[in-house]
């Protein structure tokens, strides 16, 4: 689990840190204060393959190219970089909940720009001295191109969850990796029976003159209903709950995670989603605009053993952005006085 985070010159962050880190932060704040940069950032620097690496452009927004091309290399790449300077260069790390670090250094080099990473070693912590402790990790062609190189160490893996609509054949075969699971389809019944009470059984399967499988939910009808007619709510916590358990990831990054959930289910979604992450060990990082998510996931959270939730507010000031860091009793005293937060 990551602790602290910090972002030196990577998109309009010149200088931020945010710290302390639980194992759900939701991020908070106007539109253009940097919540989508912030998921993009950790996305980088836990990115594990020059295939993520590529898809980074158009994975939390929607940009040409999809990372290769001049274009995107002048209008995405360069851009990266605060103020468009890649003379300054641009450094992302973060601290590990065992004490260990992990950082990403981009820089301009001879036209193309390199990135080199330091990581904790295999089985054990990395003490790092010199610039020779670090490798390159992926570097960027003016004309587009990606080159991965080796990478030191390993990371935690990061699945991210745009706000976008998925596709349902895709959330029916998370649903059937995870139902293959021991007692993995006894479990997403449980916890999709929160959300809807009268569910009795989920299936994965393909009728009859169909094309592609589906979920099918059985809720005491004549016959089992497509997941995808149950409403957006349930659609997008199925999709929530098959990626935490499906991705085997420690690091979940959602834009929007209110987007298609009715506020009225809220409450039962974070009650659910609070306590998979513990059982599967997933960290969360979400951005959300919304009061009534906010306010959910503060009630569920304080219903659990330990309040294991912060939220980040960003806010843009003249000298900059500025993270401030709401605790659980802040968030008490939000709510009686009934404060706007967002």
């Amino acid at each position: 689990m990551l602790t602290k985070i910090r972002f030196q010159n990577f998109r309009g962050f010149q200088d931020l840190s945010i710290s302390p880190l639980k194992r759900v932060n939701l991020l908070i704040g106007s539109n253009g204060s940097g919540k989508t940069c912030v998921l993009e950032g950790l996305y980088l620097l836990l990115a594990n393959s020059v295939e993520e690496v590529a898809e980074f452009p158009s994975v939390l927004r929607i940009e040409p190219g999809g990372g290769g091309g001049e274009d995107a290399f002048e209008n995405f790449w360069k851009w990266v970089f605060y103020d468009r300077n890649a003379r300054s260069g641009l450094r992302i790390e973060a601290r590990l909940e065992d004490g260990a670090d992990v950082s990403l250094c981009f820089s301009e080099n001879k036209g193309r720009f390199e990135a080199t990473r330091r990581t904790p070693l295999e089985g054990g912590q990395a003490v790092f001295e010199t610039p020779e402790d670090t490798r390159l990790f992926f570097s960027v062609s003016p004309a587009g191109r990606l080159e991965l190189g080796t990478s030191l160490g390993t990371v935690p893996k990061a699945r991210v969850l745009a706000a976008r609509w998925t596709d349902p054949t895709r959330d029916a075969e998370l649903f059937s990796f995870v139902a293959m699971q021991k007692d993995g389809e006894h479990k997403m019944e449980e916890l999709m029976r929160v959300v809807e009470p009268r569910l009795a059984r989920l299936r994965y399967a393909r009728l009859p003159g169909c094309s592609s499988p589906l979920v099918y939910a059985d809720v005491g009808l004549s016959a089992a209903i497509p997941f995808t007619q149950m409403g957006q709510g349930f659609s997008r916590i199925l999709h929530l709950y098959c990626q935490v358990q499906a991705a085997q990831a420690q690091v979940l990054l959602v834009d929007e995670i209110e987007n298609g959930i009715y506020h009225e289910a809220l409450p039962q979604f974070w009650k659910g989603l609070l306590a998979l992450c513990d059982t599967a060990n997933v960290q969360v990082f979400a951005t959300t605009h919304s009061r009534e998510c906010m306010m959910a996931a503060d009630a569920a959270a304080r219903a659990r053993p330990s309040y294991d939730l912060s939220f980040v507010r960003l806010d843009r000031l003249e000298t900059g952005i500025k993270a401030t860091v709401l605790n659980d009793q802040t968030m008490k005293t939000a709510r009686e006085f009934n404060w706007e937060m967002r």
